[in-house]
């Protein structure tokens, strides 16, 4: 009443509700407050360990009367969680078999719901919804709702319905030819197994049997020379998940089909024709629908054993590939919120004494996956420090984990000993620089292991200040660590004369382009564009030329005697513009807002001229910033992103230019920056025209956007191009230096490992496009490889 008063007195013309509209708020509010209470019961259903099964009986009890008001927000939900909580899944169909007893026709819609969402992921190819969903389904089996038959032949194979020949997940596979079938179809169907209850797997052993002996089939007819090229260690050969998994369930079945990491609600069981009244659960996708749609898979490869192995660990196979793939689902499922990512980790039902090794491992195996991980270094990082915060036996697990990598560095690959060090780099700042230092700084220590420290600190930097970092770290390691990250000094352009006189001219504040660029024409002769018609007295009708030419003297000084090129006035405006703008990036961002016009009107029309003055910018950037590769970094991220330089000049003067050694990381950061710029570009372009198309555009427009793809393709190309050329030179050149011509093997393998969806035509031919490929047995054999991919 009172606050009814007070809004009443703030507004006295409001006119009063009537009684049927208080009732219908009232209503509404009392509505919205039982879909949050649903909602809440069946996401946090099973959230405790103990007692699950009266958890699911009082949940039941709670919603059975919300069914005919709310049944399908309760399925929506439902189907929600079933793809984002894959520890839960068992407790959510057991909860669902208890709901069937009393509300079969809700049972039934969901499982229509389920169906339905599992198609439309099975078509788009997303893999974790998928597993998930399927997952679902066969827990659905091995709580009775559905049938133990009709879940494997979703999995397994096509069957007549009608006139209709309808496709199980694995029979997908294998109708599609050979050379594009993938792995998707087979892998989901058999990742599916491992989930089945041991009495379910009793009641459908024949055509477990036969997915497995399908599987196999698949296995036996498919390439694998892939792996090499994405192992951690290259000596040592990997199993893929695919291949670990094939053989863990023909070892379950030798066992029974028991596994200790996988909750079965006990109380609950499987029949083979599930309960009346559920709907058919076929497939119903054509394989040249799936083919059409779904990109190709890549398999990844199993986590790495770095503090337990195989023969010394007491988990069983099939239980290790259940526990990697929960872990794996959870980072993706909870990644942008690392706490609960920590949190779900350290729920995952399995009670083994090896249980936080294996966890350190698999996180350490994505941190280093290839060709690139999921989530960026610091991501992993940050999830294995709070999980450690969480459990304090973790800490030295993760550092006991550092220690056996850095044992392995000379059989690492070399993008795994890049991210390696950005790991270690994240890790010391976040442990205030305590670390094992023993390994590099022992008397005997190899040259990658030195290599890695000088990679590791260069990163280091980046995190912290250089004179704290200096005074931070142990005396005997401050030999590895990079110069402060200065601008070069010295350089022979400051002693030229029109770099004093540019220099007041190019300012921070009340910036004046026009006039710098008068000045660049000035120097360059070219006194048509300098403005010389302006400066006539427009009181007299005949020029005076001496006069003029004293204006401008005193204006810009004596200009040379020979006019300079356009080249040479490029390197002294991008000096000056540098040397004004060295202190932060913000400065030099304010700098380039002010004067890039002047960079953009001095580029030649000429495309060739045009190249020699991009080149001659970016040779004046590397030689300003070659000893802080982090500011080389964003000041080429930042002439690009302004179009004053592009992406393949960038890439081609950074791997050409003398100050840089091919070892050095701020190069590969600068053409690895040049590569994503380039790709970022086509990416814009085809979202371009693919929005023309569905609007409807005019045909100007979309040729418009047809043209500006097939340019952004053709840039893209021509970048590639000239990388793998480089590379390939670079190898040639350096015939005597066998560590350094394995560093530029490897350095080719991971930009077509990383690129490949991009530039696959070009690795294709690669012998044909990219010169003296086909006269280097160890280059062609690598781009051989990559093929396989």
């Amino acid at each position: 009443t009172t606050l009814r008063d007070m809004s009443r007195a703030a507004n006295p013309n409001k006119p009063k509700k009537t009684q049927i509209e208080i009732e219908a708020d009232v209503a509404a509010k009392k509505q919205e407050a039982d879909r949050e209470r649903i909602k809440r019961c069946i996401i946090t259903l099973g959230d405790e360990n103990k007692k699950v099964v009266s958890q699911i009986r009082g949940a039941v009890q709670l919603l059975q009367d919300d069914v005919e008001l709310h049944g399908e927000l309760m399925s929506t939900v439902l189907i929600d969680c079933a793809k984002c909580l894959p520890i839960k899944l068992g407790i959510y169909a057991a909860w669902c078999a208890k709901m069937a007893e009393k509300h079969p026709k809700w049972a039934a819609n969901m499982v229509s719901c389920a169906m339905e969402e599992l198609r439309a992921r099975v078509q788009d190819g997303s893999v974790a919804s998928t597993q998930l969903l399927l997952r679902f389904i066969v827990f659905l089996a091995n709580t009775g709702v559905l049938g133990v038959v009709a879940v494997l032949d979703l999995l397994l194979q096509e069957k007549i319905v009608g006139r209709m020949i309808v496709n199980g997940v694995i029979s997908v596979c294998q109708s599609m030819q050979l050379s594009r079938r993938g792995d998707f179809p087979v892998f989901m169907a058999l990742a599916s197994l491992p989930f089945l209850s041991p009495e379910a797997y009793r009641q459908g052993r024949e055509k477990v049997d036969s997915l497995i002996a399908a599987a196999c089939k698949h296995a036996a007819n498919r390439e694998a020379a892939w792996k090499s090229t994405l192992r951690i260690f290259k000596s040592k050969d990997s199993f893929d998940r695919l291949e670990e998994l094939l053989r863990s369930v023909k070892q379950l079945s030798k066992q029974g089909w028991s596994l200790q990491v996988v909750l079965h609600v006990p109380g609950f069981q499987p029949s083979a024709l599930g309960i009346n009244g559920m709907p058919e659960i076929p497939l119903g996708i054509a394989a040249e629908d799936f083919q059409e749609s779904c990109a190709r898979f890549q398999v990844p490869l199993m986590s790495v054993s770095l503090l337990t192995s195989e023969s010394s660990s007491g988990m069983a196979l099939a239980d290790r590939w259940v526990l990697e793939d929960y872990l794996l689902l959870v980072v993706e499922m909870f990644a942008q919120d690392i706490e609960e990512c920590s949190k779900q980790i350290l729920r995952i039902p399995v009670l083994h004494y090896d249980f936080e090794a294996i966890t350190v491992e698999i996180l350490f195996s994505q941190l280093l996956r290839l060709p690139t991980p999921v989530r960026l270094p610091l991501f992993y990082c940050r999830v294995l420090e709070a999980c450690a915060e969480k459990q304090s036996t973790m800490r030295k697990l993760i550092q006991e984990a550092f220690q056996s990598l850095f044992c392995k560095l000379s059989d690492m690959d070399e993008d795994c000993i890049d991210v390696l060090a950005e790991a270690f780099a994240c890790h010391l700042a976040g442990n205030g620089y305590q670390a094992d230092w023993s390994i590099f700084v022992a008397e005997d220590a190899n040259v990658q292991v030195l290599r890695f420290a000088q990679r590791a600190l260069e990163r280091l930097q980046r995190l912290s200040e250089h004179q704290n970092m200096m005074a931070r770290l142990p005396q005997a390691m401050r030999i590895h660590a990079p110069p402060e990250p200065l601008p070069a000094s010295g350089l022979q352009v400051v002693s030229k004369p029109q770099f004093g006189r540019l220099i007041n001219l190019v300012r921070l504040k009340d910036s004046n382009a026009e006039k710098v660029l008068r000045y660049c024409k000035w120097l360059m002769h070219a006194e048509e564009a300098v403005g010389v018609q302006e400066l006539k007295d427009e009181q007299e009708d005949e020029p005076h030329p001496k006069r003029q030419k004293i204006e401008i003297e005193e204006e810009f000084g004596e200009r040379p005697s020979q006019p300079m090129g356009f080249e040479e006035v490029a390197d002294l405006v991008v000096s000056v513009m540098l040397q004004q703008g060295h202190k932060t990036p913000t400065h030099m961002a304010k700098i380039l807002d002010g004067h890039d016009q002047v960079l953009h009107k001095l580029k030649p029309s000429k495309e060739e001229d045009a190249s020699s003055y991009e080149k001659a910018v970016a040779r004046s950037v590397l030689e300003f910033w070659k000893a802080a590769g982090q500011r080389l970094e964003i000041t080429f991220d930042s002439l690009i992103q302004r179009k004053v330089i592009s992406p393949q000049v960038v890439a081609e003067t950074a791997l050409c230019h003398g100050s840089l050694k091919a070892d050095a990381m701020p190069l590969w950061n600068v053409v690895g920056n040049a590569a994503r710029k380039s790709l970022e570009r086509s990416q814009a372009a085809h979202a371009d025209l693919a929005i023309a198309k569905k609007l409807q555009k005019e045909d100007v427009l979309l040729q418009k956007c047809q043209a500006e793809l097939e340019c952004a393709i053709q840039a893209n190309a021509r970048l590639f191009l000239s990388i793998f050329t480089s590379l390939v030179n670079a190898y040639e050149d350096a015939e005597r230096d066998a560590a350094l011509r394995n560093i530029l093997l490897c350095r080719i393998v991971s930009v077509g490992r990383k690129y490949l969806a991009e530039i696959r035509p070009l690795i294709k031919d690669a012998e044909s496009r990219i010169p003296h490929v086909g006269r280097n047995p160890d280059i062609a054999a690598v781009f051989k490889l990559l093929n396989t991919l």
